[in-house]
């Protein structure tokens, strides 16, 4: 939208706002900042979050550790995909055929943000310096990154195409209480506590790729005002009202979520043992205050994980190799880059 010109500049309203004060904005709110469509994160102000996660956090069920013979989850720990991976082949168990537990699952649509934040703890990127490709095949480390991936999904450690989700989305499966551990933000401890769950649970830091800790928020779902309002006054009303008035009170309230401003942190629910729990481990991932992902402008935000997914699928089914895989998906994706790009700079 901001390559397009389709958002107005809010920073003048920003600057003078008695409720929205850029100093009381958390950094997640930098994903509405930017000098340019490729420059994201600092700059002027376009919008802000309306709440957000730090997304990579993962939901622990006690129950299928014990059961499994693993030692109960430390909170104060961030593990390596490697030992997330380990754990979650040890959780997995079948009944003939059927399976009964799932190790570990994670938001297969948002599947190229994480890979996006593993490499950006190698101060790599998952794209070209312009953003006109995407690097698969030609980097050691995202060949390694989405070998995990295919490796998840061959081994049963999570749901895939061929062994899909017994309950439809991975989040029901862990209030089911067959799901060992799932990979979401705060915002799913609103909800991760359900009959079967409840008191057994815990949230733990995000995981690392490759020692360094990142912890950003994968979606940042905000608001925005568009370029051709004619009447920005009352638009900032609205804004300001949703963003920083009572609604934005009552959504703190609520635990769905991190408030976008300091200083409504105080207002999350610490009622229960697992909201203390799960804010502690919150409060952590904040101090990391990780650079927000810079999404590729090009291409809308489900073609890489389109991609992945049909691709995959095929190489599960022995259809295709891994390798080819990986080059399919750098085709196709790169072919929707180029079309962007042409629709976009012309």
């Amino acid at each position: 939208m901001l390559a397009r010109k389709l958002l107005f500049d809010l920073t003048p309203f920003f600057t003078t706002s008695q409720l929205l004060k850029p100093d009381d904005l958390l950094p997640a709110n930098n994903y509405y900042r930017a000098n340019s469509p490729l420059e994201v994160g600092s700059g002027n102000i376009y919008g802000m979050v309306k709440d957000f996660s730090p997304d990579f956090t993962v939901f622990a069920y006690k129950p299928l550790f014990e059961a499994s013979g693993l030692p109960m989850p430390d909170d104060t720990k961030a593990y390596t995909y490697a030992e997330i991976m380990d754990m979650g082949k040890k959780i997995i168990t079948f009944e003939g055929d059927r399976q009964l537990t799932i190790g570990y699952n994670y938001e297969q649509g948002w599947v190229d943000r994480i890979w996006m934040n593993c490499l950006a703890e190698l101060d790599k990127s998952l794209y070209t310096e312009g953003y006109e490709k995407i690097v698969l095949t030609g980097d050691d480390d995202s060949k390694a990154i989405t070998q995990y991936y295919y490796d998840l999904a061959a081994e049963k450690i999570a749901s895939s195409s061929l062994n899909p989700s017994p309950n439809g989305w991975f989040g029901t499966d862990f209030t089911a209480g067959i799901l060992g551990m799932a990979q979401y933000g705060f915002w799913y401890s609103a909800m991760a506590e359900s009959d079967v769950t409840k008191g057994q649970i815990m949230m733990l830091p995000g995981p690392t790729w490759a020692g360094t800790r990142r912890d950003p928020t994968m979606t940042a779902t905000g608001m925005v005002a568009a370029a051709a309002t004619q009447v920005p006054d009352a638009a900032w009303k609205v804004f300001e009202y949703y963003n920083g008035g009572q609604p934005a009170v009552d959504r703190a309230k609520s635990g769905w979520g991190v408030p976008g401003l300091k200083s409504m942190l105080s207002m999350i629910p610490q009622d229960t043992d697992f909201q203390k729990q799960a804010n502690k481990v919150l409060q952590d991932e904040l101090t990391l205050e990780s650079s927000p992902l810079q999404f590729n402008p090009f291409i809308g935000e489900s073609v890489v994980s389109a991609s992945w997914s049909k691709n995959l699928d095929m190489a599960l089914r022995g259809d295709i190799t891994v390798d080819t895989m990986l080059t399919n998906v750098e085709a196709e994706v790169n072919v929707a880059i180029k079309d962007g790009i042409d629709s976009m700079l012309g």
